[in-house]
């Protein structure tokens, strides 16, 4: 389709918020605008059945750092649970996901009621399977004061997914879908396609159903954004010839989907995937090109807070290794963000930071082990890694302050540690690639500390004789380790699967 026409098809195709009260569900939401604020969800699952260390979780991308951060709170054995936790702006939550599968919208300031029976209930195969119908927010809480304001808003969202999951569309994460178009062009135009057909139907769907103006701009944000991130994932992974020459014609398609219009582009997680994206690509091709990166990508920005997201999360990459920021960097940052909350949040991550850096009393009672034997086979090391703890459980994670998921997962461990505190299980990190002092710094801003925690950093060439030997081809690895030390998977589950996890523990006590 010709640029000129595929845009102003595309201009067409948003939904322009009615003027109306704001509070309401009718009320558009407004530009990108950062607060002090928080949600909670209360709720209960029907027919739940309970087992120790079950827990709730929520999760979303944080604004500061653009990385997963997940809000837990345990469920009692009456399946109820409430949980509250920090929201800054409207963002698009992953409620409960390993036993719902739901995705919804939080909103600052709200609180959501929830209600699923879980009789019977079976994961579905994607986000908006079938099962979906067991899940209801609720206007009112039985007993409690009227609160859930926007309860016709997620019931309609939940909807959504479920019809859109009937679609049948193609994954656009799946690794091996984009290598299978001739060329870059062929890719392009078939994103393009599918994004108009999701529009279209979109358009029916919602002027069948009547939906609400805040429930439209959620949709047409996730459609856009979806496909814009499918292109600007992919070209990560696309080694064809003709990738350079296309870039100019790429990114203006990948541009012009995802943007709204007449919406709020952030309600939608993928957001920041495709700011982020399209900040890396611009700058790297302008480097090719011997341009100024900045201003390169500054040709993309819509709003000024764009520019500011992307500085603050460039900032806060020094906060997952353990590091801080020196004045230069903070003297860099004041001129670049402008937006008060951005900055003084990595202000405020960075004095804590630097303070838990100072605190070597947060390493009490943690095993370091930096010296070891000359060691030739990564059986030998296995051995003389696992051999202190006979009799014991090992849960291995192999990780590095340079990988984000390695990070993210240490969120879950105070509470899976706590759940084995007083039994035979012992936690064991080993640290890729990692200089020492960013290695103990991560120890303690991250908390992976403990009388049943161990780390060990090995020479190099020992560490990558190991993840060799056993297989460790991505980061993080976990395995599980039977009293007898023997390997019983190399593939144990991640700690964000808390239930799957201690059951796999559980079985080897």
């Amino acid at each position: 389709m010709n640029k000129i026409l595929f845009t102003i098809w595309l201009m067409g195709c948003g939904f322009q918020g009615d003027a109306q009260p704001a509070g309401t569900d009718t009320a558009a939401f407004g530009p990108l605008r950062f607060r002090d604020d928080s949600v909670t969800i209360i709720g209960t699952y029907k027919n739940f059945r309970f087992s120790p260390g079950a827990y709730f979780k929520v999760s979303y991308r944080d604004w500061v750092t653009a990385r997963e951060v997940t809000f837990s709170a345990p469920i009692d054995e009456a399946g109820k649970f409430r949980i509250r936790f920090p929201l800054p702006v409207e963002s698009q939550l992953y409620i409960d996901y390993d036993r719902l599968y739901e995705v919804n919208l939080g909103i600052p300031g709200e609180t959501m009621y929830l209600q699923a029976d879980m009789n019977n209930y079976q994961v579905p195969d994607s986000i908006g399977g079938a099962n979906r119908k067991i899940v209801a927010w609720l206007g009112k809480w039985p007993g409690a004061q009227y609160n859930g304001t926007h309860a016709k808003m997620h019931n309609e969202i939940r909807d959504w997914h479920r019809h859109q999951a009937r679609l049948a569309l193609p994954d656009y994460q799946d690794e091996t879908w984009e290598p299978q178009f001739p060329s870059t062009q062929a890719y392009l135009d078939t994103i393009a396609g599918i994004f108009r057909r999701n529009m279209n139907d979109f358009s029916s769907y919602a002027k069948s159903r009547k939906l609400g103006t805040r429930t439209r701009q959620y949709i047409e944000a996730n459609i856009r954004y979806d496909a814009g991130c499918a292109l600007t994932q992919s070209y990560y992974l696309n080694a064809r010839t003709d990738k350079q020459a296309i870039f100019p014609e790429y990114f203006t398609t990948a541009d012009t989907i995802a943007s709204l219009r007449y919406g709020a582009p952030y309600l939608t997680r993928n957001y920041i995937v495709v700011l982020r994206d399209i900040r890396g690509h611009s700058q790297s091709h302008a480097r090719k090109l011997k341009l100024d990166p900045d201003s390169a990508y500054r040709v993309w920005v819509r709003h000024p807070i764009e520019y500011d997201l992307t500085a603050t999360w460039l900032a806060s990459q020094a906060f997952k290794a353990g590091k801080t920021l020196d004045e230069t960097a903070l003297s860099k940052l004041r001129s670049q963000v402008k937006d008060t909350f951005l900055f003084q949040n990595v202000m405020d991550r960075n004095e804590a930071q630097k303070a838990i850096q100072v605190n070597d009393k947060l390493l009490a009672g943690t095993r370091l082990i930096t010296e070891f034997p000359h060691l030739k086979s990564a059986e030998e090391i296995f051995q003389h890694i696992t051999s202190p703890y006979r009799g014991k459980v090992i849960y291995l994670d192999v990780w590095g302050t340079w990988c984000g998921p390695c990070v993210e997962m240490f969120q879950y461990m105070p509470a899976i540690k706590k759940q084995y505190a007083d039994k035979d299980v012992v936690f064991i990190y080993l640290a890729n690639h990692t200089p020492e002092t960013a290695w103990k710094n991560a120890i303690k801003v991250h908390g992976i500390t403990g009388a049943n925690v161990v780390h060990y950093r090995m020479p190099e060439t020992m560490q990558a004789m190991f993840e060799k030997g056993y297989q460790l081809r991505s980061f993080p690895s976990f395995l599980l380790i039977d009293r007898e030390g023997k390997l019983v998977t190399g593939r144990a589950p991640w700690p964000r699967h808390t239930e799957d996890l201690h059951a796999a523990i559980n079985k080897l006590l």
